[in-house]
């Protein structure tokens, strides 16, 4: 993996451009590929979790996502860095945020009241 990383290198994710791009090739819609790669890798990162949980191995995981994680931020510079811990603080805002939402329902229907 360190070998590939080192092989290329882009200013960002969104901006990579294949070096050896087909010219024959037909021209990709860059905004559906990066939606149907984002719900891909949204499936297979349910499935690594779920498998994580049930084996009692989320540290395990955590290793992976972080080193993939640590490899983008080398190769991407300190923008990458930025973006990452960004994004992460936004995920956990709203995780957290969807939790307390759900606690308050819980409460309110213990106290008897109807959600709106």
């Amino acid at each position: 993996m360190l070998k590939q990383t080192r092989a290329r290198r882009s200013a960002s994710p969104k901006q990579a451009v294949d070096p050896v791009a087909n010219p024959e090739a037909d021209p990709v819609d860059r905004a559906e590929l990066l939606k149907s790669l984002g719900e891909k890798f949204d499936r297979q990162l349910v499935e690594m979790h779920s498998e994580a949980r049930e084996h009692n191995a989320g540290s395990v995981l955590a290793y992976r996502i972080s080193l993939v994680l640590a490899i983008d931020i080398v190769h991407y510079g300190s923008g990458a860095a930025g973006d990452i811990l960004k994004f992460l603080g936004e995920h956990i805002l709203a995780v957290n945020q969807y939790r307390n939402a759900e606690d308050e329902a819980e409460a309110a229907k213990e106290r008897g009241e109807l959600a709106h």
